[in-house]
């Protein structure tokens, strides 16, 4: 009996084993190629996917993510040869160049970008040495795209759905929030970032009936003009508290640029360097116990940012 029991121990084992493998040859020694779109462009949304699939690839043991950051003269060829979306249109030069970097899966990526924002992207795994090629679609719809833990989740469930299908494989958790800390060791900031910018809500303060709060804002690859719509201009930025009532900004801060009238402000950003910014609401009821939505109208294009369930700090 004992015998037994160890006869099939040993065969769970061995098949476990096999499906871990198994599953794991779509992700070993693999190399994203830096996505494109349809058109075979680049742009910072093909960019930023392209970082993403590949952070979330890196978070599964059983994979080996080959990073484009350390093989500069295949990306190098590959910048010079935008158009290509498959192997099967590769040059042998490229084909050489993955084989010697002991590449065995190259992952392709296909963004589109509609008029509303809304992205869908086509992934692609390809085998090296067959023809064998795996791909689906995911459609990451307005917030899906901008909220950051909602793409990282959305993404993170799409590639599993590649390589991992069942669950079985190891991974360590994806880092939804942004780990930037305010004073308020209670309060878990929350991030939106799209291919422009990076917005942080750092934390939420209530003093007497104000309620202020704090964000940092990083304008991504270049410097432009930051402009935060209070009241002047719909729909503006305003916060609603958990029984509906709605409250308009009373104090807007960029820096150490002030406005006190909540109206609109707007200063300059540098690229990259995360900018220190505020909107403070008045006249808050003693009963409101936490906001609900905080939208953020930001920039010249109208652009709403909208962070939920946010505890307010008494």
């Amino acid at each position: 009996m004992l015998k037994l029991e160890k006869t099939a121990f040993v065969i769970l084992l061995l098949f476990t084993l096999n499906y871990s493998f198994a599953q794991a040859e779509f992700c070993d020694n693999c190399y994203i190629w830096e996505f494109t779109s349809s058109e075979g462009e680049r742009n910072q949304t093909t960019r930023l996917l392209s970082n993403d699939v590949e952070d979330i690839l890196s978070q599964y043991a059983e994979c080996k993510v080959l990073q484009r950051s350390r093989y500069a003269k295949l990306q190098e060829q590959i910048d010079n040869e935008k158009a290509i979306q498959s192997l099967n249109t590769a040059p042998t030069l490229i084909k050489a160049e993955l084989k010697t970097i002991k590449a065995k899966r190259v992952i392709f990526g296909s963004v589109n970008r509609d008029f509303q924002g809304n992205v869908s992207l086509r992934l692609s795994f390809e085998n090296l040495q067959t023809s064998q090629v795996k791909s689906n679609t995911v459609f990451l719809i307005n917030e899906d795209y901008y909220n950051f833990d909602k793409r990282k989740q959305k993404l993170a469930e799409f590639v599993g759905s590649f390589i991992d299908p069942e669950g079985k494989m190891t991974t360590t958790p994806i880092k939804g929030k942004d780990q930037t800390d305010g004073d308020n060791p209670g309060f878990s900031p929350q991030t939106i970032e799209d291919d422009q910018w990076k917005v942080v809500l750092v934390d939420c303060k209530l003093s007497g009936k104000d309620v202020t709060l704090s964000l940092k804002i990083t304008s991504k690859n270049k410097e432009r003009n930051l402009r935060i719509i209070g009241f002047g201009s719909f729909p503006g930025s305003k916060l609603f508290d958990d029984k509906g009532r709605e409250f308009k900004p009373t104090r807007l801060k960029i820096g150490n640029n002030i406005q006190n009238y909540g109206h609109s402000i707007k200063q300059d950003l540098v690229s990259n360097i995360p900018t220190e910014a505020a909107i403070t609401f008045s006249d808050i009821p003693d009963d409101a116990a936490k906001i609900t939505l905080f939208q953020l109208h930001v920039d010249n294009e109208s652009r709403i940012l909208k962070f939920r369930d946010i505890t307010i700090k008494k």
